[in-house]
């Protein structure tokens, strides 16, 4: 028994000086990158998306043929190589050996498909579908939309099996041809669009976007949805079949949509998120010389749009004096004074922002070092208003709509104040962003509204052409005039040439006609946790999270 009892403590001992050596192996930690969206993003249906919000969503789940890179130059991405006819006119792709999310092989003729289906939905659904219908060869016919004539490709809004002659094409299953009108220098930047994304038609229905609400769509980016609340949380995972997935350390990206920025602070600072994209104005002047504020160097422009449409419940603004005294009536100077707290505002004398080249130099320093075609000149606005009837003690009454935050809220109160000083009192409309942007730009429900946008791609037409008739959603910009400026600039060959060309046309934009209202451009603010690494930013306000690293 003495025996039987030693040789178990032996055991037990051996087994108890075994354990002592073995290393316990800890669970791995998920690696999540928590990011806050500065409002609800629209539906995740690519051709449909205009903002940096939907992209930021968008960016995650797809890989289009082009990316920008940090100073907006197209990359390839989907796109393995290119080659381009002598005449500039036919592209033909070489597509990147690429999957889909649940494992079937990514095509040209989802590509093809993709395009054919943005032009479907129509401009009035997918803004940017005209860079399709616009530019690529295909048919063009007159359409009325809501009571105006308008010229467009003829397959706008159509359906995808009658665009036989659209000038797109899969030759094989790795191999996309796109043939052109006219050259178009700046094509290839333009194809970073998600209107460009391919698309599975067994999923992407026609004129239906309802299928985009699914987790289950397959996606060709590097992350697939796992949660799509819009309104509450974007909860995206690792897609193993990702072309690059061997490069992706991130588990999981979340997205919340959180337009309060003082609650996009707290989150940031209580480590709830590790990455604000909209943080308050007196957080950024707070956090100056700190690491954790960032600034990408996006390009926006920030301005009032004018509705002087003919629909426009404010007929006073179909008077372009009215429109150029509501111009010559706000100091941009001192606007920007009340924002520089947060910095990086400066005053904006025309359109097209600092930062897009012109013939020889930087566009809006050419046309300001002539002429600024907006100024700060209260009495000549007091004499226009005076002209069409408006005083101080007799108001011509407006209503500007945009949508809450403190950099809005501050220019608007500005603008308030500015205007009421020469006889134009404004009272505010305010929605969340989604809806704006269907009234403002869909239905033109507006009289003054907000605007701001920043360059899809680096050259002046990424901002001019918004305001040709063809390509808004609701056409409250409708002269054949500005149009024919931008068709002339479109088949002028010469460059410097075609930059005269978009220098008139801007000039009667803004300054001949007063149909938009610039106030300053600017720069978002980001605050990131010290120590993540990899987020790509591009000029247009583009964010990828593809190859971000946590410390």
């Amino acid at each position: 028994m003495k025996k039987l009892i030693l040789v178990m403590m032996a055991v037990l001992m051996a087994l108890s000086l075994a354990g002592c050596g073995k290393e316990e192996k800890k669970p791995a930690v998920e690696k999540i990158l928590r990011v806050a969206l500065g409002d609800e993003p629209n539906i995740p249906d690519p051709p449909i998306a205009t903002d940096n919000v939907s992209y930021a969503v968008l960016n995650q789940m797809y890989l289009g043929l082009f990316e920008l890179d940090k100073i907006g130059n197209p990359q390839n991405a989907a796109c393995e190589s290119y080659t381009l006819s002598d005449d500039g006119l036919v592209y033909t792709f070489k597509i990147k050996d690429m999957k889909w999310s649940d494992g079937q092989a990514v095509t040209a003729d989802d590509f093809v498909y993709g395009m054919k289906r943005s032009l479907g939905l129509g401009v009035a659904e997918s803004y940017y579908c005209y860079y399709i219908g616009n530019y690529l060869v295909g048919p063009k016919k007159e359409f009325e939309i809501d009571g105006e004539v308008r010229f467009l490709s003829a397959y706008n809004g159509g359906n995808v099996a009658d665009m036989v002659d659209l000038g797109v094409k899969a030759l094989d299953a790795k191999t996309l041809e796109i043939t052109l009108e006219k050259p178009v220098p700046f094509f290839t930047s333009l194809m970073a669009s998600a209107v460009f994304y391919p698309a599975r038609k067994d999923f992407a229905k026609e004129h239906d976007s309802t299928w985009a609400y699914s987790v289950d769509v397959p996606v060709n980016g590097p992350f697939k949805p796992e949660k799509l609340a819009l309104n509450e949380e974007i909860v995206l995972v690792k897609n193993p079949n990702f072309i690059y997935a061997d490069k992706v350390s991130l588990d999981k990206v979340i997205l919340i949509p959180m337009a309060d920025e003082d609650a996009q602070v707290i989150a940031f600072e209580t480590g709830e998120i590790d990455m604000a994209t909209r943080p308050s104005m007196s957080a950024i002047a707070a956090y100056k010389g700190r690491p954790e504020l960032v600034w990408p160097g996006s390009t926006i422009n920030y301005y009032m749009q004018m509705n002087g449409a003919s629909f426009t419940t404010a007929k006073a603004l179909q008077n372009k004096n009215i429109r150029r005294a509501i111009q010559l009536a706000i100091d941009r100077e001192q606007l920007t004074d009340v924002l520089a707290v947060v910095g990086n505002h400066s005053p904006l004398y025309g359109y097209v922002p600092v930062g897009i080249p012109g013939a020889k130099g930087d566009f809006r320093t050419e046309q300001d070092e002539v002429k600024k075609l907006v100024y700060y000149d209260p009495e000549e606005a007091v004499r226009l208003l005076t002209e069409a009837g408006y005083t101080v003690n007799k108001p011509l009454k407006l209503e500007y709509y945009y949508n809450s935050s403190a950099r809005h809220d501050t220019v608007a109160t500005n603008l308030q104040a500015q205007l009421k000083k020469v006889g134009v009192e404004i009272h505010f409309k305010t929605a969340d962003f989604p809806t704006v942007l269907r009234d403002r730009d869909q239905l033109g429900k507006y009289e003054l509204a907000r605007g701001a946008f920043s360059a899809d791609f680096i050259d002046p037409t990424t901002f001019l052409d918004m305001w040709a008739s063809w390509s808004q959603q609701k056409a409250v910009i409708n002269d054949p005039i500005y149009d024919g400026f931008l068709k002339e600039a479109e088949v002028e060959l010469d460059p410097v040439k075609r930059m005269e060309i978009l220098h008139k046309a801007e000039n009667y934009l803004v300054d001949e006609m007063a149909y938009i209202n610039p106030l300053f451009y600017y720069d978002n603010a980001y605050f990131i946790r010290v120590g993540i690494t990899g987020i790509g930013m591009d000029p247009a306000g583009g964010t990828r999270f593809a190859y971000v690293k946590l410390p």
